[in-house]
């Protein structure tokens, strides 16, 4: 779907966002095209109340005679400024803003307080995980505030893209983050199209859709089984592994890949073995078994009720994504407001209102279990359907100059993907090159979260609680 377009002025943007915001609308992405010496700046907005306009773009025309500061939207939506800062940085410092936020504490601030110690931690880990620096300000073991600097491995992702076509364009964000792999690549394929108007039909929506729930699936039982190993109930954790072995199974009959890399086509998704009703339902009751087996572990219940709180007033502010969001009663399924399929349009998301350890497990349980669900449902209509192409299936060969197509186009795609909104926008020239690419990891919000849901715990729980929140370094560092 397309954004409906509104044209702006750089004075207008506060009040702009401000009422969009009043009318559930939240800023999912800031970015830029150019030609010749003119900028024009994307804000783009999508409705989370059910909206006729669910995707509106703000523009805002700059132009080399621009002498001017564009007013900074931080001060409605605090992940502006993340945006902002990519923007200036992507444009040599062409666009700036001005930001009127207050500036937060840190533990520069309170670093001489009496009695308050400093613990860093990375960016070197003991295990095998990416770089990231966290400097707890501790009284005792409980944690007053938390740095968290990322940014170590930015790889120039985005840029990669540029000149590359659709084939190419989709193998790299595949790559992006690994445990991503269909939201990525749906969230491209999906902004790819709609820079072109190019129309999917429902046969290959449903066949997408099958394998990003899958993907959601296997990626819920593993946190599931890692938030056990965080409390020592390994035993729990042992299950949950073989059933993420099962799926993996499913997974590799499905597309001849056990993570689903490849699986997703310009054309057409390849779908090879459909798995049977008797092994969709042995999987459920196994996500049962071992969730039932979590959950009424006394001492397992003891580490995670009333840990790492993270209120709905905060998951509002920060415009938490995902499980974060919806363990805090904070609506933010993108399936349930932008649908991709006649199928999805009937999902009920799934909510928790306690917003600590305890919620995030649950909202996990339970959407693992949704998912299955809709899988079911996806697998009878392409049993019932058939897997053949649609005939409104994307053309074989990109869109050329008799066509009379712009010489730019530009689209947006936002996928729900198993950690959150997965955000691409996509401007093609008028061959089907990629021109430019800008990507929102749900990541890049819910980071911000960790530390407000840290405040007064203590430093033991550190481990549980980020694995509650389970974010993507990669999908941070581009």
């Amino acid at each position: 779907m397309r954004p409906i377009f509104v044209e702006a002025v750089p004075i207008d943007l506060i009040k702009i966002s401000t009422n969009l915001a009043e009318e559930g609308y939240r800023l999912m992405t800031i970015t830029s095209t150019a030609a010749d010496e003119t900028y024009v700046i994307h804000h783009i907005f999508m409705s989370f109340c059910h909206s006729e306009e669910p995707l509106i773009d703000i523009r805002t025309q700059i132009d080399s005679n621009w002498a001017g500061l564009i007013p900074s939207v931080s001060e409605v939506f605090i992940q502006a400024t993340r945006f902002e800062s990519d923007l200036t940085a992507a444009t040599n410092g062409d666009v700036h803003f001005e930001s009127k936020s207050k500036s937060v504490t840190t533990n520069a601030a309170i670093e001489e307080v009496a009695g308050v110690s400093q613990i860093p931690v990375g960016p070197v880990h003991a295990g095998v995980i990416e770089p990231g620096h966290f400097r707890f300000s501790v009284i005792g073991e409980s944690i007053l505030n938390l740095d968290i600097e990322l940014n170590y491995l930015s790889r120039g992702v985005e840029d990669t893209f540029i000149g590359t076509r659709a084939e190419k364009g989709l193998n790299l964000a595949e790559h992006v983050t690994g445990d991503s792999i269909v939201a990525h690549g749906l969230a491209f394929l999906k902004a790819y199209e709609s820079s072109l108007s190019i129309d999917v039909g429902e046969n290959e929506r449903i066949r997408r859709s099958l394998l990003l729930e899958l993907e959601r699936v296997a990626c819920h039982v593993t946190d599931i089984g890692g938030l056990a190993n965080d409390t020592a109930f390994g035993l729990a954790n042992t299950q949950a592994q073989r059933i993420r072995e099962s799926l993996s199974a499913i997974n590799y009959r499905l597309t001849n890949h056990r993570i689903l890399r490849g699986s997703l086509n310009l054309h057409q998704t390849k779908l090879f073995e459909l798995p049977s009703q008797s092994t969709i339902d042995r999987i459920k009751h196994h996500v049962i078994e071992v969730s039932q087996l979590i959950e009424e572990h006394g001492i397992v219940r003891d580490r995670m009720i009333g840990t790492g709180v993270l209120s709905r007033e905060d998951a509002q502010r920060l415009s938490a994504y995902g499980y974060v969001g919806r363990a805090s009663n904070h609506s933010c399924d993108v399936r349930q407001y932008l649908p991709y399929n006649h199928i999805e349009a009937d999902y009920q998301e799934i909510i928790e209102s306690s917003g600590d350890v305890m919620g995030r497990f649950l909202v996990r349980r339970r959407e693992a279990l949704s998912s299955l669900e809709l899988i079911e449902r996806y697998l009878k209509f392409l049993r019932d359907e058939g897997t053949k192409p649609d005939e409104s299936a994307v053309p074989s060969t990109p869109r050329s100059i008799d066509d009379q197509a712009p010489t730019s186009n530009f689209g947006f795609g936002c996928v729900e993907g198993w950690r959150g909104a997965t955000c691409y926008f996509v401007e093609t020239n008028e061959n089907g090159a990629i021109k430019k690419v800008k990507i929102t990891d749900p990541s890049v919000n819910n980071w911000a979260a960790l530390p407000i849901a840290l405040h007064e715990a203590i430093v033991p729980d550190f481990p549980l609680v980020n694995k509650s929140f389970n974010q993507s370094y990669a999908g941070n560092d581009l």
